[in-house]
């Protein structure tokens, strides 16, 4: 459970420090805001919780400052704290209640268990070029905040849904190093057209996909001219 102390008089004072109540030891999990009951009492004044608490982070990687909040009125005040995102691990929130003169403090720990997230791509074109019997290199980057991954087909995969342009067998050869993997993609022999190719990363857990538009067009023939005689004219003569 947490702990409380307080503060001695200033001056002279005579009056009461303000009162935290008990708070039990807090759990979460990663990305999670905590809502954190505070009762706060001053039997010599009425205390506002945003201006009457402060709170202090033992860390400040899991919980920077202006990742928590107070709010609510007095005596029930509310702390909301917010993760920092994709953060796990322990902090000790100290809470200190303040009537200006007089102060108490309470200290309670908060654990933020790890949570799986799934991993994704970036740098995919929505859609992809390539001339028939032509085979068509891509790069893209993958990220997982978890655990680093590798750009083979234990990772990635994917599925076509014209397998008469794009076969769902070996069409793809995977490549690179995490994070940037690259992927040849070759459509089958003297077709043309569109598929949808729908790729797959997976980090053993949690799957991720993303679908682009792949075209195979026919081979461009470039225009030109029939041979031409020499010209001649006379001046001012178009």
């Amino acid at each position: 459970g947490g702990s409380t102390s307080g503060g001695g008089s200033l001056g002279g004072n005579t009056g009461y420090a303000p009162t935290i109540g008990a708070i039990a030891d807090q759990t979460t999990f990663e990305d999670v805001p905590l809502n954190v009951a505070v009762e706060v009492a001053d039997q010599d004044s009425t205390l506002a919780c945003n201006t009457s608490l402060s709170l202090v982070s033992s860390n400040t990687v899991l919980f920077p400052v202006a990742n928590i909040v107070v709010s609510g009125n007095a005596p029930a005040c509310v702390v909301i704290l917010n993760p920092a995102p994709n953060a796990n691990g322990n902090s000790n929130i100290t809470i200190t209640a303040s009537d200006g003169v007089l102060s108490s403090s309470r200290t309670f720990a908060v654990n933020v268990s790890p949570v799986n997230d799934a991993p994704t791509f970036s740098g995919l074109d929505p859609i992809i070029y390539t001339l028939k019997n032509t085979t068509q290199n891509i790069s893209f980057s993958l990220k997982d905040v978890d655990n680093p991954l590798t750009c083979l087909g234990d990772t990635l995969s994917y599925v076509s849904d014209n397998p008469v342009l794009i076969s769902n067998s070996q069409a793809i050869s995977w490549g690179g190093t995490w994070p940037n993997c690259t992927a040849a993609i070759t459509p089958v022999e003297a077709a043309t057209g569109n598929a949808a190719l729908t790729f797959f990363v997976s980090d053993g857990s949690l799957t991720s996909s993303q679908t682009v538009t792949f075209v195979v067009t026919d081979w461009n023939s470039v225009p030109s001219l029939g041979s031409m005689d020499s010209q001649s004219t006379s001046e001012d003569l178009p």
